[in-house]
């Protein structure tokens, strides 16, 4: 669990600096790591469900599974001040949130994928759940209508 934090803040952190670099050379180098951070996730999110559904039903595999997440959310939240912290310059020239926005986002997917299963949004899709949610309080959403 500790590597999936790393993952999760290794690729909003790549992603970040993606964003503010102008040499599209080192762009492309970074936005490979941080393709490759992703990937890691996704294996991640294999590893953990298969190793929370091995030998446990019902309420017990939940508790597994919410007492994981629980120490998750602790590691990465905690690993994410920590980075926060040793990277505070660079983070104020380009933008706290190009960090902990992402970063949080990897956090609701990967404790929806682990809780109840595949979801339809991929790691690092964190722009379109947060484009989703602002047209849902807008107002401006509209749910495709059954025939």
């Amino acid at each position: 669990m500790v590597l999936v934090a790393a993952e999760m803040i290794g690729a909003a952190f790549y992603d970040s600096v993606v964003q503010s670099v102008d040499d599209d050379t080192v762009r492309s180098v970074l936005a490979s790591i941080r393709d490759d951070e992703r990937a890691h996730l996704l294996f991640g999110v294999a590893l953990t469900r298969a190793m929370v559904s091995s030998g446990s039903t019902g309420v017990a595999r939940l508790m597994w599974r919410c007492g994981l997440l629980s120490w998750l959310w602790a590691v990465t939240v905690g690993a994410l001040v920590v980075v926060s912290a040793d990277h505070a310059p660079f983070l104020r020239r380009v933008g706290w949130r190009r960090l902990t926005q992402p970063v949080y986002c990897d956090l609701l997917w990967f404790s929806r994928e682990l809780l109840i299963g595949r979801s339809s949004v991929a790691p690092g899709s964190s722009s379109a759940i947060l484009r989703t949610d602002a047209r849902h309080r807008a107002g401006t959403h509209r749910t495709p209508s059954r025939g």
